[in-house]
């Protein structure tokens, strides 16, 4: 019974050898994905960059009303010309 499957393993170790290097490869890959999941889930935490320094940060409406529908915007929208041209007596924009 042995013999028989030596045999095979010597006519077929192509094949056996490329079954071990998809299995690697496949465990590789699974690895790398629970990584990246892994730091996705908990990231550090973080202090504010950008804004830090601004004593008052002002941004445009993000969610759209029709009706009693609310849905929130992908993009928000700009700030109204006109808020922005008080703000602008209030100092640099």
């Amino acid at each position: 019974m042995l013999s028989v499957v030596l045999g095979g393993l010597r006519t077929r170790w192509v094949t056996l050898a490329g079954s071990f290097v998809a299995l690697a490869l496949g465990v590789g890959l699974i690895a790398t994905t629970v990584l990246g999941l892994a730091a996705a889930l908990d990231p550090p935490v973080r202090k504010p960059v950008r804004f830090a320094a601004s004593p008052v940060v002002v941004r445009g409406t993000d969610t759209l009303t029709v009706g009693r529908k609310t849905k929130k915007l992908f993009h928000p929208q700009a700030v109204d010309k006109e808020l922005l041209r008080e703000l602008r007596t209030l100092g640099p924009v």
